[in-house]
């Protein structure tokens, strides 16, 4: 199972990130108790909820090596494409990448994910890699101390196709549960 977790980088409340990372690793194991399936955690490698995957992830692999994490970091440094219509500048006066983050998402979306959970604050990215995910993975997105299913904006190629929802993730359109 490979599994997106798309997060602010201001955020800060790990345990519930790792309640909803626990609860589905656990309902995976129940599919999968042996060994050959891995269980793949995507993030984009950033500060704030990508760690607290990456983290929760370097303390399951202690008991099962079949779980890890596929960092997918944004390159701030590439010069910008034919497509950027625009050099954005720090506050050094050295220029970046701006399209960087929505390149890296894209790219972690198209990886071949099952399932994608968003932890959204604050800025576009969290919110924009849900709306490319929604399309191609079972995706969740967590406001208001509950997480809610997304529907797809059209028939998906690869959403539904897991055998039986975890349990704490109902797939009926905007269900929710608590962690």
């Amino acid at each position: 199972m490979r599994v997106l977790v798309t997060a602010s980088r201001k955020w800060s409340e790990p345990r519930i990130i790792e309640n909803y990372l626990e609860d589905l690793y656990q309902w995976w194991l129940d599919q999968h108790p042996g060994p050959g399936e891995r269980f793949i955690v995507v993030h984009g490698k950033a500060r704030g909820g990508d760690t607290i995957a990456m983290e929760w992830v370097q303390q399951r692999r202690r008991w099962d090596q079949r779980i890890d994490h596929e960092p997918h970091p944004a390159d701030w440094n590439t010069p910008c494409g034919e497509h950027c219509h625009h050099q954005r500048r720090r506050r050094d006066g050295t220029t970046f990448y701006a399209c960087a983050g929505y390149v890296r998402n894209k790219e972690m979306v198209d990886s071949g994910i099952d399932v994608c959970m968003g932890f959204p604050l604050d800025g576009p990215g969290t919110p924009g890699c849900l709306e490319l995910a929604r399309d191609v993975a079972e995706t969740y997105r967590y406001a208001d101390g509950r997480m809610t299913y997304l529907e797809p904006r059209k028939v998906p190629a690869v959403a539904g196709t897991l055998s039986g929802a975890p349990p704490m993730l109902n797939r009926e359109a905007g269900s929710t549960t608590c962690p």
